[in-house]
């Protein structure tokens, strides 16, 4: 995620640890979270001017929300023109009934690419980018026999094979 965010004044929505903020030394970093931070605050009304930010990055925070669609407008008040905000959340897609992601009291809005990609339609750019591809990983069948530029190819051509959805967005 560090790596698709512009130097600039950057805001991590869901922060908690703060664990991008090392990997950020060139941003200016603000951290907001609702149990602390730089910023103590809910994602759903930030308490930050319009155009604040160069970037945005909600990691994994949309499906802990009551209403992700607030989360994602604030979004694009807070950033600046030409700025980017990166959202990532687990793929509903690609989980099984016994996953523990399905399990979590806490996770109140699972979302496939569909959805998600529906949330931001107010954006003018969405690009995706995936990891912890499903195909990669040992044990799960084609991942054992396929090539790695093989399984790559799939994941690019069909969503639901990411487990974790990443778009990278522009107002």
């Amino acid at each position: 995620m560090a790596s698709l965010l512009p130097p600039g004044v950057t805001l991590d929505i869901g922060c908690k640890a703060r664990s991008l903020k090392p990997l950020l030394p060139s941003h200016e970093y603000f951290g907001l979270d609702v149990s602390g931070g730089d910023i103590m605050a809910d994602a759903e009304d930030l308490p930050l001017r319009e155009g604040a930010f160069d970037s945005v990055a909600c990691g994994e925070v949309v499906e802990h929300l009551r209403n992700p669609q607030k989360c994602v407008d604030e979004i694009r008040r807070v950033l600046k023109d030409g700025g980017v905000a990166v959202v990532s959340t687990p793929n509903l897609g690609t989980l099984h009934a016994g996953d523990a992601y399905l399990r979590d009291p806490e996770h109140i809005n699972c979302m496939d690419y569909a959805r998600l990609r529906s949330m931001l339609a107010g954006y003018s750019t969405v690009r995706r980018h995936g990891f912890d591809i499903f195909l990669e990983s040992p044990g799960h069948g084609l991942g054992d026999v396929l090539p790695y530029r093989f399984r790559r190819a799939l994941a690019q051509r069909f969503l639901s094979l990411d487990k974790i959805l990443v778009v990278e967005l522009k107002p």
